[in-house]
């Protein structure tokens, strides 16, 4: 991997170390400060890139490929009040546990508050609802460099995917985002680990209930005739959960995004059911399993 300038050393290096982290997907709304990243996943053949020029309208395209796909998609905007656009699917995101990676492209810090053209405070923009933030202050030709960017970005990928999935958000600053591409080169090697494989890998935390735990809830199963099983909208593989239901004879309520609204237990009709107050009273459950 070679680079002419800062900036496009900075933008392949990190959309490289994301494909290697996993990411397929990125959807990019164009401007000029995201200009070397939009180059760099376009010349990067393991990623597709969606151009959509609506800010709000390439965010929840992307959510929705999270949703469907259960890995982060890539989402890219120009600095100033583009990055804010994505704000609402940054929170159905962190809501709905829906990995995303949002790459924000900023002016660099000399430039913050000082009436420039297109910036603003993007810092921490999102505030709590990503799982991660992390600022990538502007290129230079440094030795370690490479290998900084590559662990924020393989870090960034681990805290989108780990329990509890969610969006994290990298702000990425620029100087010189447009400049000739035979500028005088990049010094320090950019190549990542042999065999395309992450920089680093985030372990996600064992969140599997004990034994003890497992063993209880399944005698209160057994022992429960009046149960059921309440399915949110969430991002989860229905399958283990459906078959308990069928094994316990519980119905299943869930919502149409839960993905979960299928099989013989299934109840598409629940809220209008519960909606009734003789139904509701004569139906009380004496466990609610929700997920």
């Amino acid at each position: 991997m070679n680079a002419a300038t800062p900036s496009q050393a900075l933008a392949r290096v990190l959309v490289d170390e994301l494909v290697r982290c996993g990411m397929t997907d990125a959807c990019l709304s164009p401007g000029s400060r995201s200009a070397p990243v939009a180059m760099a996943l376009e010349e990067n053949a393991g990623i597709r890139v969606h151009v959509v020029h609506d800010e709000r309208s390439a965010s929840f395209l992307a959510l929705g490929i999270g949703k469907t796909s259960r890995r982060p998609a890539g989402l890219l905007s120009t600095s100033g009040t583009a990055a804010a656009n994505f704000h609402p699917a940054v929170l159905e995101a962190h809501h709905a546990r829906v990995p995303l990676v949002v790459l924000t492209a900023d002016r660099p810090p000399e430039l913050r508050h000082t009436a420039a053209n297109q910036t603003t405070y993007q810092t921490k923009l999102y505030g709590d609802a990503v799982r991660w933030f992390v600022e990538i202050g502007p290129p230079e030709d440094l030795p370690g460099a490479a290998a900084y960017w590559r662990s924020t970005v393989a870090r960034a990928y681990g805290a989108a995917t780990c329990s509890p999935a969610g969006p994290v958000h990298l702000n990425i600053s620029f100087r010189d985002p447009l400049v000739p591409v035979d500028g005088p080169g990049w010094d320090q090697p950019l190549e990542g680990r042999p065999g395309d494989v992450p920089w680093c890998r985030v372990e996600d935390p064992a969140h599997a209930p004990s034994e003890q735990v497992v063993e209880e809830l399944g005698a209160r199963i057994e022992a429960t005739v009046r149960g059921v099983v309440v399915v949110g909208d969430c991002n989860i593989e229905p399958g283990p959960l459906l078959d308990l239901a069928e094994a316990a004879a519980w119905p299943v309520l869930a919502e149409p995004t839960s993905n979960a609204r299928c099989g013989e237990n299934a109840i598409s009709t629940f809220d209008a059911l519960l909606r009734n107050d003789t139904f509701a009273a004569g139906h009380r459950p004496d466990v609610v399993l929700q997920i």
